[in-house]
């Protein structure tokens, strides 16, 4: 039997010695790296979301964007850009020359168009002009004198010789007319076919839509 020291207890019943856990593993720097562009990422993706949510809330901090104006019946290009003048009856005919001496506008706007038939394809000059007047009721009686027969009107400005137009009509007022206030504004359209002479045969139903629709540039020459 070996020896056995007084008193201790048997091999196998010896205490075990305690284990004590070593230092914690380095972090590298490349995992450092690696964890700083999580972070960086996980921000970016919240601020994308966040300001997402912000501009689809309708809130006064949002840009606003402008609304497109509704197009018409007709696209047009311009053929002369438009031409501004205070003094009416400098540039008026008739009747209504001898009203803007009494009843003076504040401004006349002036311009050229073109558009085509959509019909045959044929191309059309158009007269814009746009007076402001004084007051809506300044505009409403100017109107009605224009509208009227043999009173005169503003001259165009290819009557005014302001502009030459190669191959246009004899004279637009030939074609046809349209006119209309907007408050204090009153606009004049007239529109005839290219190379048309005063008696020759006209599709005045095409004529007749160009204008009309035509009377929506008035206003914005006027802005």
């Amino acid at each position: 039997m070996p020896y056995q020291a007084l008193g201790a207890p048997p091999p196998d019943l010896q205490p075990t010695p305690p284990v004590y856990p070593g230092p914690p593993p380095k972090t590298s720097a490349m995992t450092w790296v690696l964890r700083g562009l999580g972070l960086v990422l996980v921000a970016a993706v919240s601020g994308m979301i966040w300001w997402s949510l912000q501009s689809g809330s309708g809130g006064g901090d949002s840009p606003k964007t402008s609304t497109s104006k509704k197009p018409g019946q007709f696209e047009y290009s311009t053929v002369a850009e438009r031409v501004i003048d205070s003094d009416c009856a400098a540039n008026a005919t008739g009747k209504v020359r001898q009203h803007f001496q009494d009843h003076p506008c504040k401004q006349v706007y002036r311009a050229l168009f073109s558009t085509t038939s959509d019909k045959d394809g044929k191309k059309i000059l158009v007269s814009v002009i746009a007076v402001r007047m004084p007051d809506a009721t300044a505009a409403n009686e100017l109107r009605a004198l224009v509208d009227g027969e043999d009173t005169g009107n503003v001259k165009d400005l290819t009557r005014d010789d302001k502009v030459k137009v190669e191959g246009g009509p004899q004279w637009v007022a030939y074609g046809e007319y349209k006119s209309k206030v907007n408050k204090d504004l009153v606009v004049i359209v007239e529109s005839d076919f290219y190379g048309a002479a005063r008696d020759d045969a006209r599709d005045s139903d095409t004529l007749s839509r160009v204008s009309t629709d035509a009377l929506r540039l008035g206003d914005q020459i006027a802005e």
